[in-house]
């Protein structure tokens, strides 16, 4: 992956922090979003499912069968990555509260992403009706945010959809994921270094994605790490390459766990 000072500023997201995978992601440097393989989510629509908020959770299944029925070629709300395209729009966001705080506020790169141009206005889910999202009542609002009409009554708040690989810009984030990660998984750090360094340098080992199915009528949410690259000889060469060079590496983290084989 390029580093920071050849990329430049395509977006902004709101990352929260305190939920330690989102803090793992963050320390990687590089997001990654869910394989197009059924069972697998992104990490916010297993949040989701994980508050069982049945309300919205209809919601955004319906939201989905029109974009599958009408426009298949957007990226899903259920798979995607949410970002703003700028700055002054990013802003708008704190007024929805939780983790949209400035601290939480990240520049990004989408340059190993797909091309930031389906733009649509948060207010129609913001102020989407409470109804029965299996009824006919549900198109016209869906159909308009989908369209990327401006919502008539509140000041546009324009979302854009994307998928792939997101780059986290700058080091002052990475380093509060890190102490998060530090602080409550000791244990992990040696891996999460073997993450950073494999996402520098293009893999997506140790990137951590959320995979649902329904067992005997319930859903099951759990959390799968790639690991796709652990006996891929080409990615071990360039990882080892990585090491032995001049290159920054936590050794203090990792040289402990290497002790103890």
């Amino acid at each position: 992956m390029a580093s920071d000072n050849v990329l430049t500023t395509d977006a902004y997201a709101y990352l929260d922090i305190d939920f330690p995978l989102c803090a793992w992601a963050a320390y990687r440097g590089v997001l990654v979003t869910p394989p197009k393989e059924p069972g697998f989510v992104s990490v916010w629509t297993a949040g989701l499912l994980g508050r069982q908020d049945t309300a919205k959770i209809n919601m955004e299944n319906a939201l989905e069968r029109h974009r599958l029925q009408h426009c298949p070629n957007q990226v899903s709300r259920l798979h995607g990555f949410f970002c703003f395209s700028d700055r002054e729009t990013a802003i708008k966001g704190l007024k929805w509260g939780g983790h949209f705080v400035e601290d939480n506020l990240v520049e990004l790169s989408l340059s190993h992403a797909t091309t930031a141009d389906n733009k649509m206005d948060a207010n129609w889910i913001t102020y989407a009706p409470s109804i029965d999202y299996r009824s006919e009542q549900e198109i016209q609002w869906i159909a308009n945010y989908w369209s990327g009409a401006p919502y008539p009554t509140a000041d546009p708040i324009w979302e854009t959809i994307v998928e792939g690989r997101i780059c986290i810009l700058g080091t002052e984030y990475r380093k509060r994921a890190y102490e998060i990660i530090r602080d409550q998984f000791p244990e992990s750090l040696c891996f999460l270094e073997i993450s950073r360094i494999s996402a520098h340098i293009g893999s997506d080992l140790g990137s951590i994605c959320a995979f649902a199915q329904c067992i005997d009528g319930r859903y099951d949410l759990s959390y799968q790490m790639n690991m796709r690259d652990a006996d891929n000889i080409v990615f071990l060469n360039r990882f080892k390459e990585y090491i032995d060079s001049a290159n920054p590496v936590n050794h203090a983290d990792m040289q402990p766990f290497f002790e103890r084989d």
